[in-house]
């Protein structure tokens, strides 16, 4: 990380924060934010966390054999502190962190993080390189708040061949609307239709 608005805030390091979310509930999005933070603990030397933010779901923490645990839900909700919720990984530099609240003991809907919760994660951030927060799907955004002003950037995962025009600028104008500032798109499972071997001869 550079020493600019990416690594240092108040003197000390500062990890870049990325939300990932997609247009509809497809296991594309939570793949995407998996294989990001895989591929940065991997190839970095700073850590990365990984923050599951989908608590209908829970994709990312089933992949991590970690659903059940304490995590995102309660730290917004003021109940515990971020760093008893990270898990550590086998993956070199990864931690991850569950949505918390297993599933039939939801909290119900949240309007704003609790007070002082978004200064316990810019605590957590500091030691961090990347932070990845596989979010909800735009239609689930009012009843699971993903802390949009803690984020850096988001970027929305659109399906290949799925996801209709109409559909991804109606997810963008929805997320405008809720103050989050879509950076870029990731277009998944892309085929192509054309074979390897012969495209090279082309």
């Amino acid at each position: 990380m550079s020493n600019g608005e990416n690594g240092v805030k108040n003197g000390d390091r500062h990890a870049r924060t990325v939300g990932i979310v997609g247009c509809e509930a497809s296991r594309s999005r939570s793949r995407v934010a998996a294989d990001l933070a895989i591929q940065a603990a991997t190839s970095g030397t700073d850590r990365v966390l990984l923050i599951d933010a989908d608590a209908r779901r829970r994709r990312v923490t089933k992949r991590f054999h970690i659903n059940g645990s304490p995590g995102w839900r309660e730290v917004l909700a003021g109940e515990t502190d971020a760093e008893s919720c990270v898990h550590r990984q086998d993956v070199n530099n990864l931690a991850v962190m569950s949505p918390g609240t297993p599933n039939g003991h939801d909290h119900g809907p949240m309007t704003r993080p609790a007070s002082g919760a978004l200064g316990q994660l810019d605590e957590i951030k500091t030691d961090y390189g990347l932070v990845v927060v596989d979010m909800p799907p735009v239609r689930d955004m009012d009843s699971q708040p993903p802390a949009t002003e803690w984020l850096d950037e988001t970027v929305l995962v659109v399906e290949a061949e799925q996801t209709r025009i109409q559909t991804a600028q109606r997810a963008k104008d929805m997320l405008h609307r809720a103050g989050v500032h879509v950076t870029g798109v990731i277009l998944a499972n892309r085929r192509e239709h054309i074979p390897r071997w012969l495209y090279q001869r082309l």
